[in-house]
This record gives C-alpha cells, structure tokens and sequence, in this order.
C-alpha cells in the first residue's frame, strides 16, 4: 500500500530546502499541478538504462495502487529495514514559458514512454529565475545508455554557477518530512 503524503507538507518542506540550499532564488511559490510529460525539459542529454528501468517498475507500483502518478508517497517499508522511501513528485522549475526538469528526469521518462497523458509535479516559480545550466532537451530527445556500458556522466554542467542542486532539494525535503 502506497501512503499519501499530504501535498500541503511536501511543499513546505520543498520550500524550506530550497531557501536553505539555494537562496539565489529569493522568495519561491511552490504549486502542484498534472503536466504532460512532453510538457516538460531537461537539460540531461543521457540517461541510465538501469534508472530507466527502475522508473518503470516504480510507476507500475503506482499504478497497481491506482495512485496518480507521481503524488507524494511513502513506499511501504519493512519490519526489520524500517519505514518506506519518500517519494516527492518531480521537481519542475518555471522559467519563462519553459517546464524544466530538476528532478524526476527518468520517472518523467518512464511516464513518457508508458504513455502516461499526465503526471503530478510540483512546480517551483522563484522570484529570480536564472537561464538553465545547460541547452534545453524535450525528454524525446534525451538519449539512453547501454546496459552494459560504464554510467555515463548525465550532464557535465554541474559545476556551473546556474546548476540547480535538484536531489538536494528533494533529498532535504524528504529528510524534513522523516523528522516530522
């Protein structure tokens, strides 16, 4: 059974994150919203055969659940590993008219190619929206590794001043959400 974590608690707990790990944003609006995986970009040109493959398994539990992809859950955990993973909708950043990615690439991919028509996402609009860190990619444009190959390096932009921390982001939220 997939546990629904209350929207109201992912966003503040996204908001505190990202004001704590990236104040360049000034002030942030975070919405949630149902957007068509095509809707949205990335700036990651290669993903992991092996995430990808992960991502579908992962939206596949959340349709046997008959749970919108991708809500806010709590995955269920186990008597000896504990409480389940949180789970956070894809992280999406409003920059002009453009959806981009911060997180959740290869679960929006997954969705994608399981022509899932929309997903839940949270969006971010900060009050100082800098230009993506690198170009922008529809996700039909990113590519895949091989399953046999080394992992490749997703995106060389990283170290770049514009670079959005996105795991940070939902990482901290998810360890606010834990404290709570």
């Amino acid at each position: 059974m997939l546990d629904l974590i209350p929207r109201s608690v992912a966003r503040a707990a996204l908001r505190m994150a990202i004001l704590r790990h990236w104040p360049r944003y000034g002030d942030v609006r975070i919405t949630d919203d149902l957007v068509p995986p095509d809707r949205m970009a990335t700036i990651i040109p290669m993903a992991s055969s092996r995430r990808f493959q992960n991502a579908i398994a992962l939206l596949r539990i959340y349709l046997c659940h008959s749970v919108q992809p991708y809500l806010p859950v709590r995955l269920p955990g186990s008597r000896d590993a504990g409480p389940g993973a949180v789970l956070l909708s894809p992280l999406v950043e409003v920059n002009g008219s453009e959806l981009i990615l911060l997180d959740g690439v290869h679960r929006c991919l997954a969705a994608r190619y399981e022509r899932i028509p929309a997903l839940a996402v949270t969006l971010i609009r900060p009050a100082f929206t800098p230009l993506p860190a690198g170009p922008r990619l529809s996700l039909g444009e990113v590519l895949h590794s091989k399953p046999d190959e080394e992992p490749p390096i997703f995106f060389e932009g990283r170290h770049l001043a514009d670079f959005r921390p996105g795991r940070l982001f939902v990482e901290s939220a998810v360890d606010l959400i834990n404290q709570a």
